[in-house]
């Protein structure tokens, strides 16, 4: 019988993470995409990292409801 593995420790993740703008893809701004110009914040894993895709697409979530976005077309905001 294998014995358990220890559980990792982890950094604590800061209590507040960065909001971005998103400035839209091309097919975005030429369709009127209302998501263009939006405040979202990103969507983070269990470790409190990003949620990223293989072609450079990030996971976040706008007031309507998350979406996949190019992350190459979001701009950081200042902390408040």
């Amino acid at each position: 019988m294998p014995f358990p593995l220890p559980k990792p420790v982890l950094p604590a993740a800061p209590t507040t993470f960065p909001t971005y703008r998103y400035l839209g893809d091309r097919l975005a701004r030429f369709t009127g995409s209302p998501l263009v110009g939006q405040r979202c914040h990103a969507l983070r894993d269990a470790r409190g990292k990003c949620i990223r895709g293989r072609n450079g697409s990030m996971l976040v979530t706008f007031e309507t409801g998350p979406a996949v976005v190019l992350a190459r077309q979001l701009r950081k905001l200042p902390a408040p």
